[in-house]
């Protein structure tokens, strides 16, 4: 099929195509996902969005000047469109590897990753990278292992197939010593 839609809304093309891809191979989606994809969402600007994708490219290449690069992007989404709930999770996900990297500080990187996935998930609560990397906050500066291991888990419930979220959790039950667990997750994430 093909699809036309307006480029100011790419998310909402994007949740078209997802629904009509879900239909022809006749997938069971469950209440949940069935929701968020039928949700009216308001059209993203596609400066915001551009900038969002930007952001996704520099964070990805975890080197010091990227993640610097990556932070501006991310930044220049959520000032386009406050309401871009993946830009602050983006935010989030990228000063939490800036933490874990030691590419700043991580008291510093920690306390924006919370403050980025707090604005993230205060705007869409279903997004799986705003809770792996509030998960990170709880357990490596917290020390909130409970809590941490909720915010892994409902990570990987909403995106079973995101990587990060699959490695951090694997290195967190590696730390707390649960190694069969450790080495499926690495798996998963693999």
């Amino acid at each position: 099929h093909s699809y036309e839609g307006d480029v100011a809304d790419a998310i909402g093309l994007q949740r078209e195509i997802a629904r009509s891809v879900s239909d022809e191979i006749k997938a069971k989606l469950t209440p949940e996902n069935k929701e968020r994809l039928d949700a009216a969402q308001h059209p993203v600007p596609a400066e915001a969005y551009d900038a969002y994708l930007q952001g996704l490219y520099y964070a990805a290449k975890l080197t010091p000047d990227d993640l610097q690069k990556a932070f501006g992007y991310f930044n220049q989404a959520t000032q386009r469109d406050p309401t871009l709930g993946v830009a602050y999770a983006g935010l989030a996900e990228a000063y939490s590897w800036a933490a874990g990297l030691s590419m700043m500080p991580p008291q510093q990187s920690l306390e924006k990753a919370q403050a980025a996935a707090e604005k993230a998930l205060a705007i869409d609560p279903n997004l799986g990278t705003a809770h792996h990397a509030l998960a990170w906050v709880k357990y490596a500066r917290d020390w909130d292992f409970p809590g941490a291991e909720t915010e892994f888990h409902r990570a990987i419930e909403l995106n079973p197939n995101n990587a990060t979220a699959q490695l951090w959790y694997g290195m967190y039950l590696a730390q707390r010593g649960r190694s069969d667990e450790s080495l499926a997750a690495m798996r998963q994430a693999k």
